[in-house]
């Protein structure tokens, strides 16, 4: 898969994910919501990105494991900051939303 697939790929699945738990009447609207979360993609999807693309095969996994849950801290964190709520709402769609890209993108690869 190319990177600018990749980086659709996230941004299709995140974007609505985050727009739809945190975009929410009392709350951010969901126009903020997916910009923030557009931000906070377009800092992580490089770097992981770029440094898997240097791992040693054998070494793919574990550090494929760490960059997703680094990815999961910087998204919780941009989250937190641009919508002006607490950790405690923005880390779990922060982390759903990267899990269903990741599971979205492994069954790309492995079609």
């Amino acid at each position: 898969m190319s990177y600018s697939g990749a980086l659709a790929l996230t941004l299709i699945v995140e974007l609505p994910v985050v727009s739809g738990f945190l975009g929410r009447s009392g709350g951010p609207n969901r126009r903020r919501a997916v910009g923030v979360a557009l931000v906070a993609n377009l800092i992580t999807h490089p770097v992981v990105w770029l440094v898997l693309t240097h791992v040693a095969p054998a070494h793919y996994w574990s550090a494929f494991a760490a960059l997703e849950a680094g990815a999961c801290l910087v998204e919780t964190a941009v989250l937190a900051c641009g919508l002006g709520l607490s950790v405690t709402k923005t880390a779990p769609v922060a982390v759903l939303s990267n899990a269903l890209s990741c599971v979205g993108g492994l069954l790309l690869l492995a079609t």
